[in-house]
């Protein structure tokens, strides 16, 4: 899965922008309902870390993945983890594919 903006995004007076200034969304709760300009900020600027670190933790996972080889895990008894593991890369790659949720 692949935003439809590319990346970098940042954060801009309570929204989200790209590096050029392209809006991609406005965090436009009024403050009557309880969110205060800093918590509004604040899951703005969560939003833009998520997003840009994105990539690069795909790219991890999936030199991890290379890293075990394309025959799965261990089955050494020092590895019983590895197992475990595997199945979480692989679930983690799809959801970030776009597949299982």
């Amino acid at each position: 899965m692949k935003p439809a903006t590319e990346l970098p995004w940042r954060m801009s007076c309570g929204a989200v922008e790209t590096e050029s200034g392209i809006p991609i969304a406005l965090m436009d709760r009024e403050w009557g309902n309880g969110t205060m300009p800093t918590e509004r900020d604040t899951n703005c600027a969560y939003i833009v870390h998520a997003a840009n670190l994105y990539p690069e933790l795909v790219a991890a996972l999936r030199r991890c993945q290379d890293a075990m080889g394309s025959h799965g895990p261990c089955t050494n008894n020092d590895c019983r983890d590895c197992g475990k593991a595997w199945e979480t890369l692989n679930a983690v790659l799809a959801k970030c594919e776009g597949g299982a949720k």
